[in-house]
């Protein structure tokens, strides 16, 4: 079991964001999308080999 890992921000939006989508594929690489109120699109690529931070096993 993995220690809770603490909120990272990987992007910021000017608009209220009006809908989000989070999705892993195979390979446990995670991509989040999201659209604003204007109608403007966002995505975020998060490799599952991407390091944070440390992990500590309980």
């Amino acid at each position: 079991m993995l220690a809770a890992t603490p909120l990272e921000r990987v992007a910021t939006s000017r608009e209220p964001v009006t809908q989000l989508s989070a999705a892993t594929d195979a390979d446990s690489n995670l991509t989040i999308e999201w659209t604003d109120s204007n109608g403007s699109h966002g995505r975020f690529y998060y490799e599952a080999a991407y390091a944070l931070q440390k992990r500590v096993r309980l």
